[in-house]
């Protein structure tokens, strides 16, 4: 069986970026803003001496279910040098993805907190409306609403 966990955004600002994602989306807290110093994997993936800052969101659904819908926002920060701007914690490589009720209101929500709106709500082959849109910090989101 698979499951997924959470998808994980690199992010510059992690305070304002938490605060567009629960007011957008509603998601709640599970832990926030929690340092992580002395990681192993920071240290393989971003350099020596970094430190790893993360909030972790969630769902309404996953709250209810106990897991997966998992969003997990990290602040890569050097200890000599501040905020990371590494290959492997740039922003906007990927897109995450979320299934939508009222589609207008969600993209106006993301405007309303600093996002921008980057395509048209269309129609796709399988009759649902899709949009991409961008985070206060530019990273891509997709919204879909199922139509069927």
């Amino acid at each position: 069986m698979l499951q997924m966990a959470h998808v994980g955004i690199y992010v510059q600002d992690l305070e304002a970026t938490t605060a567009f994602y629960k007011n957008v989306f509603g998601m709640h807290v599970l832990c926030e803003n929690v340092m992580q110093e002395d990681d192993l994997i920071a240290d393989l993936l971003c350099g020596e001496g970094t430190a790893v800052r993360v909030t972790k969101l969630i769902t309404e659904k996953g709250k209810v279910s106990g897991s997966g819908d998992m969003l997990e926002l990290l602040q890569v920060v050097n200890k000599q040098f501040g905020v990371s701007h590494g290959v492997v914690c740039s922003a906007g490589r990927a897109h995450c993805c979320f299934w939508v009720k009222g589609i207008r209101g969600f993209v106006a929500r993301v405007v309303i907190h600093g996002g921008l709106q980057c395509t048209k709500i269309h129609t796709m082959d399988n009759g649902n409306l899709c949009c991409f849109v961008q985070d206060n910090e530019r990273n891509w989101i997709e919204l879909i609403e199922h139509r069927k």
